[in-house]
């Protein structure tokens, strides 16, 4: 449970969407927990850190775009090895916290997938 008491919410994501979706549920005061899948440790083992100093999450937001999948230029500079391997990685992310956070949220509790608008396209 969170500092008061509360069931936290965990935000997955490296995103300006996630830093910026956390901020404003800690500024309405929610007990918020941070993963982001680009640090050393694997997501499921960073899920699990922030479940062990919070406790299980009532909610799970995921805002995750793999880095790569970022890079500025045109469109038609992109290899097909590269736009493959930069969506493989963000789908696998959001396969591995979906995963691992079923195992952790309570009957009712809520997902949130944010998707930058190329991914609802392409």
């Amino acid at each position: 449970m969170g500092a008061e008491g509360r069931s936290p919410t965990i935000v997955v994501g490296s995103t300006a969407a996630a830093a910026g979706l956390a901020d404003r549920l800690i500024a309405r005061g929610e007990t918020v927990g941070r993963v982001d899948p680009c640090v050393a440790m694997s997501p499921e083992a960073a899920f699990d850190a922030v479940v062990a100093d919070l406790g299980a999450p009532r909610s799970v937001v995921l805002a995750h775009l793999d880095p790569a999948a970022a890079v500025a230029r045109p469109l038609v500079e992109h290899t097909d090895e590269e736009w493959d391997a930069a969506g493989e990685r963000s789908v696998r992310v959001a396969l591995q916290v979906l995963q691992h956070a079923h195992r952790h949220l309570p009957d009712g509790g809520s997902v949130v997938v944010v998707l930058p608008s190329v991914a609802a396209i392409g």
